[in-house]
């Protein structure tokens, strides 16, 4: 049986090529045969070679048989399937492998193996349980190997052998390399050759053994056998190799087809172009179809006579770098003069030899139109088509920059439409909608094009206008302005008289910044509405008349509060059904009121001259006293709210001075609200926490007024003794159609119904907005629409005609029970 010295010159080459082939191949057959090669190697080395470190020439023996049986298991192992694990692979080489050792042992120590057949009865017991593992292979023919390799067949085959004692080994060879011929043959294959002479091979292998254990006795084939020993062995690695080849070269044809139809038959236009000539060197049928050249005209064509005339210098500086290509937005043209809008993707190829680019285009025109459409309707009004905030914020500041460079000044007129709401009030809001319109026309026809007109609020306007040497420019075209209102809107159906009032600030005489311009426009708007309308005040003139207006409040106030002449009038707040469940007490001076100067101006100042708090002590006693009275002549008892300011609550003892009011009309803690601003809250927490606890605790209930307005006092909800959050009426204002506000208003009703918190919605106008509330929840509600503010002596004849209705008396609807608290009337 022993051969030349050539196998150990051909056999490692045939491994370290068949190493090298499967070296970046994941399937794990090829690990296991390469594994089976590598043994098998050593043991054609214990064969030919004698080795001095080995005295005992049987454990060289047993070296080489053992490595034998290891080449059969690997070969064997390797046809069990992909996604068997290891453990498992390992199980059944051991299953196979201990028994097969054992009888290389017994035949080496000329032991008769058929004492062997407990150990067959055992390895066929683990077999048959190996049936029920969840990753047992599905096949039957290797199930059939399985049982081929086993030693009960050893045992058989045993019976019929003719060899000597020491040499019955060479039955599991024999087994399991014909069990590989069987499994080899059956491996899937696309090309033939290759599965048919590693089968072939195998099994000629598995024959020359059975030749040595059964047909000892004719000396001819014993012959033949030994001149063809080597043949089969290199007849099943070649069979290997081929196999490897093949599978290689059917799935590179498979995917050189998948890249032909992802070429061919993909949606987008794609085409390959001479980097040098940047001539077509191919299309696919996209490109046809989209640009409408037929595919020879593509290929006469270069990639310039696809781009207009003013992109094609453009793209002469861009070709040398693909990713400047990539991170553009192209225009190409069609055959038919048509622009339209691609994004490229390009990339260096080879094609035919020649350095090339391939390119992918995507039609972006519908993303991009889109894209411009967000943008436009995110910077526009969608009313008047004019800018809005966000747009004029970028345009005045770069107007800014312009006029601090050119030493000009920019002129910021603040617009306002005056008594535009009469004119919602008497024509209904579309007809307001068509006014507005109709105002901005007639402001945009006077604007050039370098200004900026944008609508900042409901009927406000706001213009930038650059490039003025001096004031006087600015007071012509504030006239300008005001002239173009002299007559009236004519609308299909209405004809409307408007004016507007103009406040105008200069840009750097009446401040550095955008932020100070605006504010003195303001102040500048101001002024022109309190002295009458429908005229234009400059910042420069306008503070005076500030200052005097604030002068002459200031002394009205203080005159109302030694006098103790304040009026207090009654603004009800409703339920789900439109029932009376509290009342606000809101601040009146009769000769403010009577030169039109609301709350909104002569608060502001009495909290800068520190009136508000004697002002403050003032109207929470009017209130009382008046609830006080409704309790007594049988009115009924309603909750009040009063609003506070903060530096009421910074006051020393003030808990106690309201505590004690209330005592004083024998009024329940439990029926008064004391409302603070929303910004309050957030700026002064740490300051008027320990005042509100101290009258939380005693029953006294507190709102957050204009909530919403502020920045982040969410997280005071959880830290204040908060019952009530009121809406403001800014967001109620822009109901329904207002997709923004709505999402806040929900989200403010969320974060209350969470929180147990009573929600109050002020500004209420329209039914369509009441409707909208009590859908998102059981909001009250506060507004014209439901009652404006009343005098005491009107809400108590409107109570008592049945107009106004009273909610259920809260002292007997509240479940918690009110200490020290007087009894109500009957």
């Amino acid at each position: 049986m022993r051969g030349t010295l050539f196998d150990l010159v051909l056999l490692p080459l045939l491994t370290l090529f068949f190493a090298v082939l499967q070296a970046k191949r994941m399937e794990r057959r090829f690990r296991f045969w390469l594994v089976g090669w590598t043994c098998f190697l050593l043991s054609i080395a214990m064969w030919q070679l004698s080795f001095a470190i080995l005295q005992n020439g049987k454990i060289q023996e047993a070296i080489r048989l053992d490595t034998l049986i290891l080449t059969g298991l690997a070969f064997l192992i390797s046809f069990l399937p992909e996604e068997t694990s290891w453990k498992i692979s390992a199980l059944y080489a051991g299953l196979l492998g201990i028994p097969a050792f054992a009888v290389t042992q017994a035949s080496l120590a000329s032991h008769n193996i058929s004492n062997l057949w407990s150990l067959a009865l055992l390895q066929a017991i683990a077999l048959l349980a190996t049936t029920r593992l969840r990753q047992r292979p599905r096949s039957g023919l290797f199930w059939l190997a399985i049982a081929l390799s086993s030693l009960p067949v050893t045992l058989l085959l045993n019976l019929g052998f003719k060899g000597s004692v020491d040499e019955r080994y060479e039955c599991i060879p024999l087994q399991m390399f014909a069990a590989c011929g069987l499994l080899f043959f059956a491996l899937p294959a696309k090309a033939q050759a290759g599965r048919w002479i590693g089968s072939v091979g195998f099994l000629l292998w598995a024959g020359c053994y059975s030749v040595l254990c059964f047909f000892t006795g004719h000396t001819a084939l014993l012959l033949t056998t030994w001149q063809i020993w080597n043949i089969p062995r290199y007849l099943v690695g070649f069979g290997m190799i081929l196999k490897v080849i093949e599978q290689d070269t059917a799935a590179l044809k498979e995917l050189s087809e998948e890249y032909r139809l992802l070429y061919e038959n993909n949606p987008h236009p794609m085409w390959i172009f001479d980097s040098v000539t940047n001539r077509f060197l191919s299309v696919n049928d996209a490109a046809v179809q989209n640009y409408g050249y037929t595919r020879e005209e593509f290929l006469s064509m270069t990639i310039f006579d696809i781009r207009p005339e003013r992109e094609r210098k453009k793209l002469a500086a861009e070709l040398h770098d693909p990713q400047l290509l990539n991170k553009n937005v192209w225009q190409h043209r069609r055959k038919n003069g048509s622009l339209f809008e691609v994004e490229i993707t390009a990339h260096h190829v080879t094609f035919l030899g020649k350095p090339a680019r391939f390119v992918l285009t995507m039609d972006i025109t519908e993303r991009e139109e889109l894209n411009r459409s967000l943008v436009h309707n995110a910077q526009h009004d969608p009313l008047t088509g004019l800018p809005n905030r966000l747009l004029l914020e970028d345009r005045a500041q770069q107007a800014l920059l312009r006029a601090r460079r050119e030493k000009d000044l920019v002129a910021l007129f603040t617009i306002d439409v005056d008594h535009f709401k009469q004119v919602n009030d008497t024509f209904g809001h579309p007809v307001g909608d068509e006014v507005l319109m109709a105002i901005a026309q007639r402001l945009k026809s006077r604007v050039r094009e370098a200004d900026t007109l944008a609508r900042t609020g409901g009927e406000e306007f706001t213009l930038i206008v650059g490039g003025i040497r001096s004031e006087i420019g600015a007071r012509k075209f504030a006239s300008i302005l005001l002239d173009i209102f002299l007559h009236p809107i004519k609308l299909p159906a209405h004809e409307i008289k408007t004016s507007i009032s103009i406040g105008v600030a200069l840009f750097p005489e009446d401040g550095d910044t955008l932020e100070e311009i605006r504010k003195q426009s303001d102040k500048a708007l101001y002024q022109a509405k309190r002295l009458g309308r429908n005229r234009a005040v400059f910042s420069s003139e306008g503070l005076r008349a500030e200052v005097d207006e604030t002068e002459k409040i200031e002394a009205s106030l203080r005159q109302a509060i030694h006098e103790k002449s304040i009026q207090v009038v009654y603004q009800p707040i409703f339920d789900s059904a439109r029932r009376i469940c509290c009342v606000e007490a809101l601040v009146r001076i009769a000769p403010l009121q009577a030169d039109g100067i609301g709350p909104t101006q002569f608060i502001p100042i009495a909290e800068e001259t520190g009136l508000i708090v004697p002002l403050g002590l003032l109207v929470l006693e009017r209130a009382c006293e008046q609830i006080a009275a409704w309790r007594r002549d049988g009115t009924g008892c309603v909750e009040f709210a009063v609003n506070v300011s903060c530096h009421q609550m910074f006051q020393t003892g003030y808990a106690d001075q309201v505590l004690a009011t209330l005592n004083r009309f024998d009024l329940p803690p439990q029926l008064l609200h004391l409302e603070l601003t929303e910004t309050t809250i957030l700026r002064d927490f740490s300051d008027i926490v320990q005042g509100m606890n101290l009258l939380a605790a005693s029953g006294v209930r507190f709102s957050i007024d204009d909530f919403g307005t502020g920045y982040s006092s969410l997280e005071r909800l959880t830290e204040l003794p908060i019952a009530t959050v009121k809406i403001d009426r800014s967001f109620i204002h822009k109901l329904p159609g207002h997709t923004g506000a709505l999402g806040i208003v929900q989200a403010i009703s969320q974060i209350a119904k969470h929180l147990d918190l009573d929600v109050v919605a002020e500004g209420v106008e329209t039914e369509e907005q009441i409707e909208l509330l009590l859908d998102l929840d059981r909001h009250k509600l506060q507004g014209f629409l439901l009652s404006r503010p009343l005098s005491a002596a009107e809400f108590s004849a409107r109570v008592a005609s049945g107009d106004l209705v009273l909610a259920e008396d809260p002292l007997l609807s509240r479940e918690e029970p009110l200490l020290n608290a007087p009894i109500p009337p009957l």
